[in-house]
């Protein structure tokens, strides 16, 4: 049997002071990338927004490859960095465009991002379930 001896301290309730200091520092780290970086980078990110967005509304993938769905490709083309290129100078920001430049900067790179199809969309889907919940 497992009996405690009267001398021996019951375990602690709240974990150790340096179990929370890691703790503290992951969430500040988390919180400091959060804002000092642009939700889209030019690598992949905007195949996983597509795809929990297609989870969120339950489209799952059916056939084929999908296309990018509309929204997604405005928040992508209106909030990406395309300083991380390393292609020279960036063009002007499209947010910082008049309106009807911003429009034809859309409608021209959506017609382009249409003919991509999102291959992240077949990934396992337990990762996009729990981001679309």
């Amino acid at each position: 049997m497992n009996y405690r001896s009267a001398t021996s301290k019951p375990p602690p309730l709240l974990p150790p002071l340096g179990l929370w200091s890691l703790v503290i520092f992951a969430v500040l780290r988390l919180l400091l990338f959060q804002v000092a970086f642009p939700p889209f980078s030019p690598v992949d990110e905007v195949l996983h927004w597509d795809t929990v967005q297609k989870y969120a509304r339950l489209g799952f993938p059916e056939g084929g490859l999908p296309p990018f769905e509309d929204e997604v490709l405005e928040q992508y083309l209106l909030y990406q960095s395309p300083e991380y290129l390393n292609t020279g100078t960036p063009p002007p920001h499209p947010l910082l465009a008049p309106p009807e430049l911003r429009r034809i900067h859309l409608e021209t790179h959506k017609r382009e991002w249409r003919k991509v199809p999102n291959y992240m969309a077949w990934e396992p889907p337990l990762y996009y379930l729990g981001a679309a919940v």
